[in-house]
């Protein structure tokens, strides 16, 4: 994907016959046109996906992922993990898979299927070096932030912590006079 500025930008990469904007990764188009660019608008931006030819698909089918290496492996989990707790508005198709792969043979994939949305089969195999170690933790981090706007919005009491924290705030004291920012009163 290209972030481009306008739609006539993507006759800089393809000689196209139609242009398909689409608004949604997953959202399903349909074309009849011998080439149509794909246009991803997200979020006020434009991305230029790919030219395609004829027939019904979406862009996560249109998107080559990767093979996993375990040089990219921490990175792309990280990437993922801040995606799912809001903190980035896009992220790499490979850190989907890479998440999984480390999640897949640990209790915490139940956490990633409920955060997701998605029931994902478990596996054998982790992966090494302490990446699935620290998949793990961050995985629960997001999944407590989660359960902690839930419970905001709500008024339920949380129901992984016993103890509340409780809120402080200033007590605030009236005064008579106009407070200069001067030590002494007058």
């Amino acid at each position: 994907m290209r972030r481009i500025k306008n739609i006539h930008e993507v006759y800089k990469f393809c000689n196209p016959d139609n242009v398909k904007m689409v608004y949604s990764k997953n959202e399903l188009f349909k074309t009849n046109h011998p080439s149509t660019a794909i246009v991803l608008q997200n979020m006020g931006n434009m991305y230029y996906v790919c030219c395609v030819t004829p027939g019904t698909t979406c862009i996560e089918n249109l998107e080559e992922i990767p093979p996993l290496t375990m040089r990219a492996a921490p990175k792309l989990i990280k990437e993922r993990l801040d995606y799912l707790a809001g903190k980035s508005a896009y992220v790499h198709p490979a850190a989907k898979n890479a998440l999984y792969r480390a999640l897949a043979a640990t209790p915490e994939l139940e956490i990633l299927n409920e955060l997701e949305g998605e029931v994902r089969e478990s596996a054998d195999e982790t992966l090494p070096w302490g990446i699935t170690d620290d998949a793990q933790a961050m995985v629960r981090e997001v999944y407590k932030l989660h359960q902690g706007y839930q419970d905001a919005s709500t008024g339920g009491p949380d129901r992984h912590n016993a103890k509340r924290t409780q809120c402080h705030e200033p007590k605030i004291e009236p005064s008579g006079g106009r407070y200069d920012g001067s030590i002494g009163k007058r």
